[in-house]
């Protein structure tokens, strides 16, 4: 066994001894909360959270905070019928079901299955008594997100909010476990501290301060160079030598691309399947590196018919603060281009809120960018924008865009964080020190932390894919780790090209009703309309893995390779019937690999033209290539990963419609063939895969 897999077995066998001491930790404190609240509360019954604090022991305390700050925080409701939604998504699913692809609006959602409405308004009533303010609510009185002082925090949940410093860091955090009155039905309680939230690896990103995810290119005078990417310029470098050494300098073939296998880790072909120059046609030149990837060099290398450029359909991207720099620098990069200039449209929430917000305006761009650019005849682009990206206002953009009547079909979410987990503030972490988010100085409030958005927006994604939408979301680029490096600002505060350890899963990527997207490093043959495939293999930091806590949705049924088994619930209970566990990802795209292979992009932030990757770039990317499928749709595809399974599991189909990785590696997981933890099932072959999808049709239908 390598060091690297003893590691990981010694790591695994702990976090099962833990998790698996949770539920009775866990059940003593929300046992025992009340009990100790009961002699100064006598009056309604209230339910506790245990889970939703952070673990303080190693913070620093303030003091109480300043009573008059504000907070936000969403409030999530228990679905009244989720045996019924989960019936009619498959029916919705079946084509033999009479409910086949007739997908719900949002009214019908709200009317079938929303909330009832007099427990919400109790739950209104009770905030705005409270002090509270109400910034925004669902439409099927699901989730409130309210603005609130600290006091009225406290008085509300009757917890108290302090003040707290670690490695330099200050936020407010709850030093108890919150509760809320038993008879509101209250799933979740979001923004309790503020510390944990989803990151982006670009935020901050600018021309003079390059965050983790932004591209180098250019910058660096080898790979090699590049702090956190150890191993990745060697990699680079054996490629070119071997390609050189088989060629003559001059000219890659099937099987000299084919004989690199052994660098890339394993046996076989990295670049086998349809579209690939590697799978049996000579390569004119060599593998174009570095690359810049331009949107119409990608139409050809993915094979995209040239017939569907997206007509008559739209996408989102689901972000967070100003977006004048996003609109303006995305009407730049059309001109640059040569593409049709795409109407943008906002949603701003709250509608009079702050939105002076601009650390995010690098992703931003470059999701609009890269989602228009592969659909570039969409006839809008809508900006579902909240204040800030933390878990309540997550949660708001996610609610605005499924209750949008008028709404895109896909959507985009290129942020995440660690997936809720059970090891949290009920157990004072007993993992070793490397991996012990209570004593590892860089690792402090990472899978410790209450992720509170994934209970809430798990709901509200399933109405998304009852109205036949689809949410694209990175999986990060943390490799087989989630972003757990909460503190420590020299390593990018848990976004950066590094991976870190602790072999959890990105959160919304997870989610069973999401396609999470994976990254790729490709070079090109060649150069714009005519460009192909040269080389590509998945990138080193994609993420990737299993979820320990989800289990694995229908669609992933059958598929021979998502075999790893859920751990436990997230009550802690060690699995007994959960069976397999949600793996991930479900497909890739060119990330590059930050140093060598990227898009082009235009940024203010960054100086102007510019380049960028990770999987923030492969997400967006997906969700514009699945535009063009939804627009040769004849009754609109709904939520995509059925789809991509049925292809997928189907031999003949698979090998037309993906490329296949079959070596390579994120870190625990090794890719194979098929479907992978590091690949999923590989790179779209556009034309085929809308073929396979919607009965041989590629051209776009209007007025859908």
């Amino acid at each position: 066994m390598t060091p690297r897999s003893l590691s990981r077995v010694l790591v695994l066998t702990v976090l099962m001894v833990s998790w698996a001491a949770i539920a009775a930790v866990a059940a003593g404190h929300a046992a025992a909360a009340p009990a100790h609240r009961a002699d100064t509360h006598t009056r309604a019954a209230r339910v506790w959270f245990p889970r939703n604090r952070l673990p303080l022991a190693h913070a620093t305390g303030l003091g109480a905070a300043k009573p008059s700050q504000r907070m936000k925080l969403g409030i999530g409701f228990r679905d009244p019928n989720v045996s019924g939604e989960n019936a009619l998504l498959a029916a919705e699913q079946d084509p033999s079901s009479s409910d086949y692809h007739h997908f719900l609006t949002p009214a019908q959602y709200d009317t079938r299955f929303g909330g009832a409405s007099a427990t919400f308004a109790k739950a209104l009533r009770w905030l705005r008594d409270g002090g509270a303010t109400v910034v925004d609510s669902s439409g099927a009185r699901d989730f409130i997100e309210i603005s609130a002082t600290v006091s009225q925090v406290d008085r509300l949940f009757e917890t108290q909010i302090d003040s707290y410093k670690a490695h330099g860091v200050q936020f407010l955090a709850n030093d108890s476990a919150p509760s809320v009155p038993a008879h509101l039905d209250v799933l979740d309680v979001m923004g309790l501290n503020t510390l944990m939230r989803p990151t982006t690896p670009l935020t901050n990103a600018s021309a003079s301060n390059r965050a983790p995810g932004s591209t180098l290119l250019g910058r660096a005078t080898s790979p090699a160079a590049l702090k956190g990417m150890a191993g990745e310029g060697a990699l680079l470098d054996s490629i070119t030598s071997q390609l050189k050494a088989e060629t003559g300098g001059t000219t890659g073939t099937a099987s000299g691309l084919a004989g690199l296998s052994g660098l890339l880790g394993g046996a076989g072909s990295s670049v086998t399947g349809a579209g690939s120059t590697a799978a049996g046609a000579a390569a004119a030149t060599l593998p174009t590196v570095p690359a810049e990837l331009t949107p119409q060099e990608l139409w050809s290398i993915y094979d995209m018919p040239s017939n569907n450029l997206g007509q008559g359909q739209s996408v989102a991207v689901l972000g967070a603060g100003d977006s004048s720099t996003t609109v303006k620098d995305l009407g730049i990069f059309e001109s640059e281009h040569s593409l049709p200039k795409v109407a943008v449209k906002v949603t701003d929430i709250p509608a009079d809120g702050d939105f002076s917000d601009t650390s995010g305006n690098v992703e931003w761009e470059l999701d609009t960018q890269a989602s228009t650019g592969m659909a570039p005849d969409v006839h809008a682009v809508h900006l579902y924008f909240s204040q800030h990206l933390i878990d309540p206002d997550a949660e708001a953009s996610i609610a605005a865009w499924v209750d949008d009547p008028s709404g895109p079909k896909q959507a985009n979410a290129s942020w995440g964080e660690c997936e809720t987990t059970p090891a949290n503030a009920t157990l004072e972490s007993t993992i070793p020190t490397q991996f012990n988010n209570n004593e590892d100085q860089n690792a402090l409030y990472g899978t410790g932390a209450p992720d509170a958005l994934e209970p809430v927006a798990a709901q509200t994604l399933t109405q998304a894919a009852l109205e036949g939408r689809t949410l694209f979301s990175a999986t990060g680029d943390t490799g087989s780790s989630c972003p757990v490096l909460v503190l420590g600002g020299e390593l990018g505060a848990g976004n950066g090209v590094l991976n870190q350890g602790v072999p959890i899963v990105n959160y919304p990527a997870a989610d069973p009703h999401v396609v999470a997207v994976g990254g790729t490093v490709l070079y090109p043959d060649g150069s714009g309309a005519t460009a192909t495939r040269g080389l590509e293999y998945p990138w080193p930091y994609s993420g990737g893995g299993q979820s320990y806590f989800i289990g694995e949705p229908a669609f992933q049924k059958g598929t021979a390779n998502v075999d790893r088994p859920c751990l436990s619930s997230l009550s802690g209970t060690p699995n007994t019937s959960l069976g397999i566990c949600r793996g991930i990802p479900d497909v890739a795209d060119e990330s590059g690999d930050i140093a060598t292979s990227s898009y082009d992009i235009y940024s203010d932030e960054l100086g102007g033209a510019s380049s960028e990757g990770g999987t923030s770039l492969a997400s967006p990317l997906m969700m514009g290539m699945w535009t063009r499928i939804q627009a040769a749709s004849r009754t609109g595809t709904g939520f995509a990963d059925p789809d991509i399974y049925a292809v997928g599991d189907n031999a003949a189909e698979y090998a037309r419609d993906f490329n296949d990785y079959t070596v390579g590696t994120n870190g625990a997981y090794q890719a194979g063939t098929g479907w992978d933890y590091v690949s999923g099932w590989g790179t779209p072959v556009l034309t085929p895969l809308m073929k396979d999808i919607d009965s041989g049709n590629t051209a776009p239908i209007q007025g859908r």
